[in-house]
């Protein structure tokens, strides 16, 4: 989650929601992996590869290298470019850990620290004496993202009694259909006890009536989504007036489609737009949460294939197209453009779509909005009821 940016902003909304709007105590609970002792060099190179300011050219010179798809560092071992790639992600993710505690310390004032074991869980819920727990919402039932041995965490396995109230909001198993069979039996005794569920995907409604028998999952939003938007230019500071329009590409997993969208945006969008390309390492800086929001704040048009960057178009109401990232999980982006009739915003890797007729294409954002504030209302509902 501390790298994350759409896993940290949901987990700041739903903080705010149940803490401010809901007036409930929030105690966040820092789950992770567990820390193991690492040695003098190794805390030593970690340090010196964060303070490089190619560091991030580096590490995608040497995943590319490692996946043969550069000939660059063909002079390095195999082995070693493996092992100095682990490395560089790992300084990555600390300085994407160091850049975002101001936000968290902000945000999210209430946390536990980390806890790195099932064990560290049940302590610190019982330390905290917690009426409630909720589990919510980026893919937290999605078992191949968890720690190990995590697998029952995530289903408040670790909270054996009765007097805690379980409950999901906007939970997402990453997939249109359960794929971890191995531990469907434990997970169906666990959501049986929650005293409410509710999940992102209208796939996960089917999935918990057909493998778990929980038959009264609700289909809600995602908590990025059930805030006021004002929460967030509280985070990002007042929009920007560029002299120009923008252009946003915020795109994940680069590739030839990808640069092929890109340049056809580009094309259809003409000359009076300037392109931006947002990067969240560049040399030395990685973009902190509010630098992040404020660029959908300033874009005039937004492509992504990231489900939070679609997200935050919607919310900004900023024209986009929303390519569908497969490998990171398809089906929240499906099933969030049903729900607000922009189906139609979302393009697939292999499709070959009339790019300029899109791209001059307006949305309606008073339908968006009206059917907006009806499931806003209804996911209120939902999270009101189950903590009452």
């Amino acid at each position: 989650m501390h790298t994350n940016y759409g896993g940290i902003l949901q987990a700041a909304a739903l903080y705010r929601v149940l803490a401010k709007d809901l007036q409930h105590e929030v105690v966040f609970l820092e789950r992770g992996q567990r820390k193991w002792p690492t040695s003098v060099v190794h805390r030593t190179l970690i340090g010196s590869l964060k303070r490089l300011p190619w560091l991030p050219v580096l590490r995608n010179q040497l995943a590319a290298s490692v996946d043969g798809k550069s000939p660059a560092l063909n002079v390095m071992p195999a082995s070693v470019k493996r092992k100095l790639l682990k490395k560089a992600d790992i300084a990555l993710r600390d300085r994407r850990i160091e850049t975002h505690q101001a936000f968290l310390k902000r945000f999210l004032p209430n946390r536990t620290g980390h806890l790195g074991s099932t064990q560290d869980l049940a302590a610190a819920a019982q330390r905290f004496g917690l009426d409630a727990l909720v589990v919510g919402s980026d893919q937290v039932w999605r078992l191949d993202y968890f720690p190990s041995n995590a697998e029952e965490d995530y289903f408040f396995g670790y909270a054996p009694t009765a007097d805690i109230r379980k409950i999901s909001y906007s939970a997402s198993f990453g997939h249109g259909t359960w794929t971890f069979p191995e531990h469907t039996a434990r997970t169906r005794e666990l959501i049986a006890q929650f005293h409410a569920v509710s999940v992102r995907e209208a796939s996960g409604v089917e999935i918990c009536a057909t493998v778990f028998d929980r038959h009264d999952a609700q289909h809600v939003l995602d908590p990025t989504l059930l805030v006021d938007p004002a929460f967030y230019e509280e985070i990002a500071g007042a929009r920007s007036r560029p002299s120009k329009k923008t252009f946003l590409s915020y795109v994940l997993d680069e590739g030839p489609d990808r640069q092929g969208f890109t340049r056809d945006v580009r094309a259809a969008l003409g000359s009076q737009y300037a392109y931006r390309s947002l990067t969240l390492d560049t040399g030395s800086k990685t973009i902190d949460i509010p630098e992040w929001i404020r660029a959908f704040m300033d874009a005039d048009f937004v492509l992504t294939d990231s489900f939070h960057g679609m997200v935050f178009s919607i919310i900004f109401e900023k024209k986009f197209l929303a390519i569908v990232n497969r490998n990171r999980g398809a089906d929240r982006f499906v099933s969030l453009l049903e729900q607000l009739d922009l189906r139609d915003r979302l393009v697939t890797d292999a499709q070959a779509p009339n790019i300029t007729e899109l791209v001059q294409q307006p949305i309606d954002y008073q339908r968006v909005k009206s059917k907006l504030k009806d499931l806003q209302t209804m996911s209120a509902a939902f999270l009101r009821k189950a903590l009452d």
